[in-house]
């Protein structure tokens, strides 16, 4: 098992190497809310940001205060549409030798929506990303409601990740013949 919280697909790609030389039989990818999510400032703004003495948590502020405004107007994510799909193909490549199956991205609330505008639009378009990398190797999440969802609108509580879990051990139980 690899998790990185705040993790990009690109990052998760740098450990792929390590986790192929296990020759795994089943892969299970879950990525892309933080690829797709809308920013209001890359990581390199923030990191500039975090390095200006005494003007740092006036701009924070600032830029708390306009987030919503911001992600929309500049559209801009850590993960371009053609950076995730050329990633996930080559997650995929990497893999060759295993059964890979992708989950999808968490379907968007509209308590998502106005806290990250373009946020459901995102979702849509990277989940059909996945779709058309991983075919029929892709986990739906889209029955996934509000019960099994935490409060942030995009992680799994206990509700939804026995529910996924379910998913993913009926791909196992398949692959092992049970």
């Amino acid at each position: 098992h690899l998790g990185i919280g705040g993790g990009t697909i690109k990052e998760l790609l740098i450990q792929v190497d390590y986790y192929k030389m296990f020759c795994p039989n089943l892969v299970f990818i879950q990525s892309g809310i933080v690829d797709c999510s809308p920013r209001a400032l890359s990581k390199f703004e923030i990191e500039i940001i975090n390095r200006i003495p005494l003007v740092s948590n006036q701009l924070k502020y600032l830029i708390r205060q306009n987030s919503k405004i911001l992600r929309k107007v500049r559209n801009y994510t850590y993960t371009s549409k053609s950076d995730y799909k050329e990633a996930i193909h080559l997650f995929r490549t990497k893999f060759k030798d295993s059964n890979v199956f992708a989950i999808e991205i968490m379907p968007s609330s509209s308590e998502y929506e106005i806290k990250v505008p373009g946020i459901t639009e995102n979702i849509t378009s990277y989940n059909s990303l996945l779709k058309e990398c991983y075919g029929e190797n892709v986990i739906s999440l889209a029955d996934f409601g509000p019960n099994e969802i935490i409060s942030d609108f995009h992680h799994m509580n206990e509700i939804g990740n026995q529910k996924l879990f379910k998913r993913i051990k009926s791909i196992v139980d398949i692959y092992l013949g049970l």
